[in-house]
């Protein structure tokens, strides 16, 4: 990250002084750009995206029902195309913060209230998952807002992040969705506004599929409103949710961060001078946009040298240089390989740091650690001659697992490279290993010197 120049100095002052110059041996230190968003105000900390202002227009500060009603005149109306099959049609969205849905709701489109059953899902959209069903029905007691009819479910606890379809089902001629997408509908959709406090509606749209589940058929729409009038739902901030960050308070993260951005871009700039070894890529500077840094780095190097293999570590790693150049001396020219401790069978997360959206196995194909691995040079070119059409996925690791799986890269799978702090402890400390990540400053230079103790 732009801001470790701590943990810069340290790599330079512990084990890339093992690094033997005249050997043909280049170290980089790979840096994005600037994110301009203060990471107080990021819908996502691992991300440069701006949360909403959640403060706009609400004296209290405190939002209350934050009820995503899609809201219409009657006039508004006219030309849309009515749906009278009983075919699942639903709207994506995303959290910006942990929240309770409290109710579940159905388009109803004469304002005459409903002639026939329905039903509305919450589905999770990345995994498929059921989360809550209500059904509808005549006999109920509904309650009206714009053009929906809401029923209360049993209170359900979302996570900041969480990607969802809502899913209405069973129309009929009697109680018909509407299709605002063809050219005569001039409908004037506009989500209320406390909604965007807490979530997005993305441009996706839902149709078809088997009845219970959730539509696999996905079409983009125009961003500011779905496709379909059919499903809606009530949606509450969480109670312990952090409160969201007040006009003034925005400001002055904004000056803050402005500074802070200042001067680290002059520090960088010193650096830069006297060491000669950072590379900044075009991509801004955020977990998210690892496996694209990544990618943009392999492009830049094979545009501007030749090499056998590129290893790749992290600033808070302890590699022993020594025995790592020994072993690939040892190795010579080899084709396709991937050098490092291979993680196998490892889950897909949906939520929190590693939340998976572009990836839908259950498993990950074989990736090594981050701590440390080595590509062939054969491996990183065709990495870089076919950036443009490399998926991105949630870490740079995995993602070169899913990459590289295509190519039938050679793992070689050394037990050396450690893949935590922990499993170093617990493998008795030992001398040999190749790479120890998760380190703090402090404990790489302990550790160094203690191991150039005992060589």
């Amino acid at each position: 990250a732009r801001a470790h120049d701590k943990q810069r100095r340290t790599v330079r002052e512990t084990w890339a002084k093992d690094v033997p110059s005249a050997t043909g041996v280049r170290l980089d230190f790979v840096l994005g750009e600037s994110c301009a968003v203060p990471p107080q105000l990021r819908l996502d900390p691992l991300s440069c995206e701006e949360m909403p202002d959640a403060t706009r227009g609400n004296k209290q500060d405190t939002p209350a029902h934050e009820a995503v009603d899609l809201i219409f005149s009657p006039r508004t109306l006219d030309g849309c195309r009515l749906i009278t099959s009983p075919e699942p049609l639903g709207i994506d969205f995303e959290l910006f913060a942990d929240a309770v849905i409290t109710h579940l709701g159905v388009y109803d489109h004469g304002a005459d209230g409903l002639h026939g059953t329905l039903s509305v899902h919450i589905f999770d959209s990345v995994s498929g998952k059921m989360i809550v069903r209500q059904s509808f029905s005549p006999d109920d007691k509904l309650e009206r807002r714009g053009m929906f009819l809401y029923k209360p479910v049993t209170n359900f606890a979302f996570p900041k992040g969480f990607l969802g379809s809502a899913v209405a089902q069973d129309f009929s001629e009697e109680d018909a969705a509407v299709d605002m997408s063809v050219v005569s509908c001039a409908s004037d959709l506009r989500q209320r506004s406390k909604a965007s406090r807490v979530m997005k509606l993305l441009p996706k749209s839902r149709r078809g599929g088997m009845f219970g589940a959730l539509p696999l058929m996905v079409e983009n729409v125009v961003q500011t409103r779905p496709r379909y009038l059919a499903a809606s739902f009530v949606i509450d901030r969480h109670p312990d949710s952090k409160p969201p960050v007040k006009a003034e308070q925005r400001s002055q993260l904004r000056i803050l961060h402005k500074k802070t951005l200042a001067d680290t871009e002059d520090s960088l700039r010193v650096e830069h001078v006297k060491y000669s070894d950072v590379v900044t890529v075009g991509a801004v500077d955020t977990y998210r946009n690892l496996p694209l840094k990544l990618l943009l780095y392999f492009e830049w190097l094979t545009k501007n040298t030749r090499f056998k293999y590129l290893l790749k570590t992290d600033d808070d790693c302890l590699l022993n240089v020594s025995a790592v150049l020994g072993a690939l001396h040892s190795a010579g020219r080899l084709s396709r390989a991937w050098w490092g401790r291979f993680r196998r069978e490892w889950s897909v997360e949906r939520f929190g740091k590693w939340r998976e959206l572009g990836y839908s196995g259950n498993v990950y194909p074989p990736f090594a650690c981050g701590a440390g691995h080595a590509l062939s040079e054969d491996l990183v070119m065709w990495l870089a001659e076919n950036r443009h059409h490399l998926k991105v996925y949630q870490g740079e690791d995995v993602s070169l697992g899913i990459w590289l799986g295509a190519v039938g890269a050679q793992l070689w799978d050394d037990e050396r490279w450690y893949c935590s702090r922990d499993s170093y402890r617990a493998g008795g400390n030992r001398t040999d290993y190749l790479a120890i990540p998760n380190l703090s400053t402090e404990e790489m230079r302990r550790l160094q010197k203690r191991h150039a103790t005992e060589k």
